[in-house]
């Protein structure tokens, strides 16, 4: 293992086994009052304007359920694709493997082991976080066949290993497969929906898992050098390149890389990093000593910052300049899985604009403003200028709770960390400019908490509902 850097703060990727992902799908979905329905099959369904009907094979018969949507995730031979006529074109890469996951004796759960790299007969075993599992992965020829319990797949790790201590107690599951990179030819037919495409309004079919690091391992015969993860090629040998082109489908980015991670400092003085800022199902847009540059227009699902003086995001230790290799006036867009979409220039806004149209990141409307009387200088959208329909209302309210809520922990944490500074240093009647902080944050929360409650019943929310 490498030790861990500013940009690459982990070690080595984490293999999470899929039961334990599924066991918390179930707990968050009991938490919102649901569970999940097993032994029920979609056997048909039909849509219209306002919806789709489903009709599900039950253990008690046929059932039928009306929903606004229907997400189809039913893998590589689902039932909604074929039912949709929707196309899988692709093809073989001439590469087989066997994947196993097991209990196995001899090796640590600490790191991941691999003999034999780079060549025909490599095999791996990878721990799985928070078990204590492996999964064994390795290529196989087409034409042998494999004994995939506990004793042959013990054999087949001491001819590949050598390693005649390891031992393979028992065999969750494996399987013999040969590898396929297929894609759908859509990913959205009116309202039926297959698996990963955003469904924001006017957003398009994301395809974002690329099949060329398979392509790669058909070439050569062998996995990819590095696991899919934080780690492998820098990213910032991959940045200067970035630029957002346009070809027949309109613009897109090119060579996406995997955002670097950074330590940093928020407007307030304490320590935060990228990562905490990419975190969350947005996009993030990070400006680059931008001072003069106009601001670019807010949008639901997207975050900006600006790092450099003036900005909210100070790049104390250089680490974001050493990581990103950024000149003065260059916007950085993440996306929401945490790779670069794109380096801009601020003359190329519009471009990334365009873009963000593309892919249904829109542009928030903007109310105008009166004063509401709460607070010195707050204000909130006025019932004459409010948004008329349901859909405008949810845009607006989503975007402003997202707001509100960012400020609002940052404006406690920043409270917190006053109150702890003025008690560290009271004892030595350097207070005056630390009571002059806490006050400020106190009364900036207090306003912000104030806002809120005034937001949640503003007559113009109600004016606007009742015109629908």
């Amino acid at each position: 293992m490498s030790d861990p850097t500013p940009d690459e703060p982990y070690r080595i990727p984490l293999l999470v086994p899929q039961f334990l992902t599924e066991r918390r799908l179930r707990e968050r979905l009991t938490e919102l009052g649901h569970a999940p329905h097993y032994s029920h099959e979609l056997v048909g369904f039909d849509q219209d304007t306002d919806g789709v009907t489903a009709r599900l094979a039950t253990p008690d018969g046929e059932r039928t359920v009306r929903a606004s949507y229907l997400i189809g995730a039913d893998g590589g031979s689902s039932f909604v694709r074929k039912a949709l006529g929707i196309g899988f074109p692709g093809k073989t890469l001439g590469v087989r493997a066997i994947v196993a996951v097991l209990l196995v004796d001899g090796v640590s759960s600490d790191a991941w082991h691999r003999w034999g790299e780079d060549t025909a007969a490599q095999v791996s075993m990878c721990p799985l976080y928070g078990t204590d599992m492996f999964q064994l992965q390795a290529p196989i020829p087409f034409d042998v066949d494999i004994d995939l319990s506990a004793e042959g797949l013990t054999s087949f790790l001491h001819e590949r290993s050598g390693r005649t201590d390891v031992v393979i107690r028992s065999v969750s599951w494996a399987s013999a497969f040969e590898m396929n990179a297929r894609l759908a030819d859509t990913y959205r037919h009116e309202r039926v929906f297959l698996v990963a495409v955003d469904l924001r309004e006017g957003a398009s079919a994301d395809r974002r898992g690329s099949p060329r690091p398979l392509r790669a391992a058909a070439r050569s015969g062998q996995e990819p050098r590095h696991p899919p993860g934080p780690r492998g090629e820098s990213a910032r040998s991959r940045l200067p390149g970035l630029a957002l082109v346009d070809d027949q489908s309109g613009p897109r980015p090119r060579r996406p890389g995997r955002a670097p991670d950074a330590p940093v400092t928020d407007a307030g003085g304490l320590p935060t990093r990228l990562f905490t800022l990419f975190q969350g199902p947005h996009w993030t847009l990070l400006g680059h000593e931008v001072d003069d540059a106009p601001a670019p227009a807010p949008r639901t699902g997207l975050r900006i910052h600006v790092i450099g003086g003036g900005g909210d995001i100070l790049d104390t230790g250089g680490h974001v300049h050493s990581a990103y290799g950024l000149s003065s006036g260059q916007w950085v867009l993440v996306r929401p899985d945490g790779y670069v979409a794109a380096v801009v220039g601020t003359d190329d806004l519009g471009s990334l604009a365009t873009y963000l149209d593309a892919v249904g990141v829109r542009p928030v409307p903007m109310a105008q403003p009166h004063h509401m009387g709460t607070s010195a200088g707050m204000t909130a959208p006025s019932p004459s200028a409010a948004p008329r329909t349901r859909r405008e209302h949810r845009r607006v309210r989503s975007a402003a709770e997202q707001r509100l809520a960012s400020a609002q922990r940052k404006l406690h944490q920043l409270s917190r960390q006053v109150q702890r500074d003025l008690r560290s240093v009271r004892r030595q009647g350097e207070t005056t400019a630390i009571v002059a902080r806490s006050n400020f944050a106190e009364l900036a929360v207090q306003s912000i908490t104030r806002l809120a409650a005034n937001l949640r019943t503003d007559p113009s929310d109600r004016s606007g509902r009742d015109d629908q």
